[in-house]
């Protein structure tokens, strides 16, 4: 699962370089690697129970977050819903110990 984790966070940091304003094939990269790649990782992001894969993802969103600034709003709730999820689970390990 660290290697899938850090594939996924690998994913991020291209987004993070590639699809800033300022690239000049911005647009293209985003469209044809990132894209088709963020319904996956929220389904990871979703089903997985693995804390080190979820972590994954979450620095996956960061990242594009960072890159595409104001057009993350359209996914950003989405990520919300689960960051509080993953709190809520934390929170409950934390009282069972």
């Amino acid at each position: 699962n660290a290697i899938r984790a850090e594939n996924i966070t690998v994913i991020g940091r291209l987004a993070n370089f590639f699809c800033k304003k300022n690239y000049k094939h911005q647009k293209l990269f985003l469209d044809k690697c990132i894209m088709p790649n963020i319904e996956r990782i929220y389904t990871v992001l979703v089903k997985e129970s693995d804390p080190e894969v979820r972590e994954g993802c979450f620095t996956f969103f960061y990242l594009l977050a960072n890159a595409i600034e104001r057009d993350f709003e359209i996914i950003f709730d989405k990520i919300l819903v689960e960051v509080l999820k993953a709190c809520q689970v934390r929170e409950v390990e934390k009282k069972g110990n």
